[in-house]
């Protein structure tokens, strides 16, 4: 999976690295694409073909966060939150917790169907794209993860009165604890 490595930075010699070679494999800032790092499209291409000459199979591994820093615009409105001890909303952190740190992956909202589809589609891109044999889901025996909706946040009115998150924000949990 693609992950936060960052934008390709060009030396003087026309050589190339990356601006953030070192980002954890387990933050994927876009679960429906191969990481760029690693050859991108066309290199998991590459071992694909290679793997079929040789007669292996294809298992990837798929997480059900995203990363917290940079994820893709697809998974904007898929975040779960949660307001501080400020009343501030907050990206919720944590998931699968294989990276390095807890912040570096974000849970997405499962109460959603929108968020199951995407995960869904994600998923089928890479049947049908890369022809993979399989997939492993990162913590499958904790899917889905939902999180207790926070009714206090979720029924705070507004200055003139008015509900700050609308009924089906409110249904969907648009705000976990």
């Amino acid at each position: 999976m693609e992950r936060d490595s960052g934008d390709v930075v060009y030396d003087v010699d026309g050589d190339f690295d990356y601006a953030n070679p070192d980002a954890s494999p387990f933050a994927s800032v876009c679960r429906a694409a191969p990481c760029g790092l690693l050859g991108g499209v066309g290199g998991f291409l590459e071992v694909v073909q290679e793997a079929r000459r040789v007669g292996m199979k294809i298992l990837v591994q798929m997480a059900s966060g995203v990363s917290a820093s940079h994820p893709h615009r697809r998974y904007a409105s898929h975040l779960l939150h949660f307001e501080d001890a400020d009343g501030k909303k907050q990206i919720l952190y944590g998931g699968e917790t294989l990276g390095v740190l807890p912040q570096e992956t974000a849970i997405l909202n499962y109460r959603k169907l929108e968020t199951w589809q995407l995960f869904i589609d994600d998923l089928k891109m890479w049947i049908k794209k890369f022809g993979i044999d399989g997939v492993r889901i990162s913590n499958a025996q904790e899917l889905p993860q939902i999180l207790a909706a926070d009714a206090h946040a979720l029924s705070r009115k507004d200055a003139d009165g008015q509900f700050h998150y609308a009924a089906q924000d409110i249904i969907m949990g648009e705000v976990g604890l």
